[in-house]
């Protein structure tokens, strides 16, 4: 059966290269009648076949990718390699569970991130001989799956393996991304012209070549992941065979339902958070099994039980329908109700370094290691008090405090600023704006409560943490529930100065005091006066928050500065002022301004006299001869004027 398959990929990946030879010749065939034609013959060049010229180059270079990336390596899902020192629990079942199916176990067992599992062979003479083995297992399957249907993961990789699957792997790889790649440059090359219909412009193929290409890529994908299917449903009788059909169908439900939905919310909403925050916990696995195992989050799992599972598949998809794959295996049954053990605390568990630097390799350093149950804690205060700190920063904008506190929230609320402190806010519309605002509040009022020992947020693993009384406080509270509280922080935020008076008075009645900043108080204490970011825990200074610090530093500085310009400017502009309204120097000897200057442009100026003429304490007589001689002088100069 191994030879007849390799016979099959061979052959699709020969009339690969074997079409995209024959459609190039026939490229370049007809380029090099369309030359002969017209120098030899004469005759006159045809659109079509001139649109065929100018395809060919780029046709060449788009097929081109088949040569490139057909050479390549398959991808590996890298991850990190375990000995059976470090995993002896795993590496036995490996071990004889390959035994029991009668193949050879892998040469390396490697922990990834993803929720998947993957066997891959090295292997020579186009897969007829097999070569080095490679199992990988991700570290979600540990932790969501018990000990039992782990093996049932680990029997359908194996099978593969038994089933002589792997052979062709490489062979199959570089035939599927030989096609893509060029799939992609073709598609890529594609240039826009007008359509006949609405005037708009449409893509056409870049050459003939399209069509045909495409075509066989159809038929190759179409083949191939035909291949592709049945080998899973044979490596799920495989699993089913070794482990039994119940277990291998919830397994598979696990693995391909629950498992990639829960990983996601883990990540991306609790460990990847805190871990840029620079805080890990000591073992992410453990973590993530309390998260399943947590009452609020097994309600969630159990309406992921209730979706039907899909049956439609595609031709080209590689693996069959998750529905057709339960009825192969006769179908889930219903599931128990007892406590789950994961397959972490059943023997199958790594070391904790391992697993963090298997899911932040090379990115532990810096992050404060934390025992799982404190992190837990951490994470769930840190979250919960995250919209506090937009709040902080609106209060700042709009009131202006440089430490604003609860009570600086409560004041704007009270005048009225609601709308200015959510505009402040991220979203744009006033609606939601407010909502979050809403929402702002109740966090910074639960951590308020929280600090005073009255309340503790609580995780739900689902979403938004949940504020629950303390021992202390649900005596102090005297009856009036979390959910009171809520309503009456909603009431201030949109009903103004009456509701915002009594969510003060029911935060003095539970010992809280609005004016006092958030610190590290303890049971019964005293509230600190110093800040510490408005929340209970050591965090990182918010970057944005000094950005926005230096951002007005860098006005202020701008704005004191052309003050002192504008004021500058002014005094050297009153200081020349001063000088022009005072009483002219006199002119030096032999100068003499006349009353002239300035209307009469034929005139010259200054107007040159004897310096005799000019002595102080003229008498009249000497007045009269200089007035005498200006009046001369001006004549002359006019009639010289008018000669020349």
């Amino acid at each position: 059966m191994i030879v007849v398959r390799a016979l099959l990929a061979l052959g699709l990946l020969a009339g690969l290269y074997l079409l995209c030879l024959v459609l190039v010749l026939l490229d370049v065939g007809a380029l090099v009648l369309l030359v002969w034609g017209a120098l030899v013959e004469g005759r006159p060049l045809q659109a079509g076949m001139v649109m065929t010229a100018l395809t060919t180059i780029p046709a060449l270079w788009v097929l081109r990718g088949l040569f490139v990336t057909g050479a390549e390596a398959p991808e590996t899902p890298g991850g990190v390699s375990v000995t059976p020192e470090q995993a002896p629990e795993l590496w036995a079942a490996v071990t004889e569970l390959a035994g029991r199916l009668g193949t050879r176990p892998p040469a390396t067992v490697r922990l990834t991130a993803e929720v998947n599992a993957e066997v891959t062979e090295e292997t020579r003479l186009l897969g007829l001989v097999g070569g080095r083995r490679h199992l990988y297992v991700g570290l979600p399957l540990l932790a969501g799956l018990t000990a039992g249907e782990l093996r049932v993961v680990l029997c359908h990789e194996l099978g593969h393996y038994a089933h002589a699957h792997t052979r062709l792997g490489a062979i199959t790889y570089r035939g599927h991304l030989a096609l893509r790649v060029t799939l992609d440059r073709l598609e890529r090359s594609r240039s826009p012209h007008p359509s006949a219909r609405g005037g708009r412009r449409q893509n056409v193929p870049v050459s003939w070549i399209w069509w045909p290409f495409v075509g066989y890529a159809m038929l190759y994908f179409w083949i191939s992941s035909a291949v592709n299917r049945r080998q899973e449903l044979q490596a799920d009788a495989a699993a089913a065979k070794i482990a039994g059909a119940g277990v291998a169908a919830e397994a598979l439900w696990r693995a391909l339902v629950v498992l990639p939905v829960a990983w996601g919310e883990f990540r991306g909403g609790h460990l990847d958070p805190m871990h840029a925050r620079g805080y890990l916990p000591d073992d992410p696995l453990t973590v993530f099994a309390a998260m399943l195992a947590a009452p609020g989050y097994r309600a969630r799992i159990t309406g992921l039980a209730r979706a039907t599972p899909s049956g439609r598949t595609s031709r080209y998809d590689s693996h069959p329908s998750l529905e057709r794959r339960l009825r192969a295996l006769g179908g889930r049954g219903k599931p128990s109700g007892g406590s789950r053990t994961p397959a972490s605390e059943a023997g199958f568990g790594v070391e904790p370094d391992t697993v963090r630097h298997c899911l932040f390799p090379g990115a532990e350093e810096g992050r404060a290691v934390l025992a799982w149950a404190e992190w837990v804690e951490l994470t769930t205060e840190t979250l919960a008090t995250e919209p506090v700190r937009g709040l902080v920063r609106a209060a700042r904008r709009v009131g202006g405090a440089a430490r604003p506190a609860l009570a600086t929230v409560l004041d704007l609320l009270a005048d009225g600023h609601a709308g200015r402190l959510a505009s402040c806010l991220d979203p744009p519309e006033e609606k939601a704006a407010l909502a979050r605002l809403d929402a702002a509040l109740f966090a910074l009022v639960g951590q308020a409560l929280v600090v005073r020992g009255r309340a503790v947020w609580e995780t739900t693993w689902t979403g938004q943490s949940r504020l629950a009384w303390t021992g202390r406080g649900r005596a102090v509270a005297a009856g009036v529930t979390v959910g009171e509280v809520r309503a009456l922080v909603t009431a201030a935020v949109f009903g103004g100065v009456r509701e915002v008076r009594r969510l003060r008075l029911r935060l003095g009645a539970l010992g809280v005091d609005p004016a006092a900043w958030l610190g590290h108080d303890a049971e019964g204490t005293r509230q600190a006066e110093e800040p510490v970011a408005t929340m209970s825990v050591t965090v990182a200074v918010d970057a944005e928050e000094s950005q926005e610090d230096r951002r007005q530093f860098r006005l202020r500085l701008a704005g004191a500065a052309l003050v002192g310009v504008l004021f500058l400017v002014t005094a050297l502009s009153s200081m020349s002022g001063d000088h022009e309204d005072s009483e002219p120097a006199s002119p030096p000897a032999g100068v003499f301004v006349t009353p002239w200057r300035g209307l009469n442009p034929g005139l010259p100026s200054p107007y040159v006299v004897p310096p005799e003429l000019l002595r102080p304490g003229l008498d009249p007589e000497t007045a009269r001869r200089l007035d005498e001689l200006l009046e001369r002088g001006l004549v002359e100069h006019h009639e010289d004027a008018g000669k020349r």
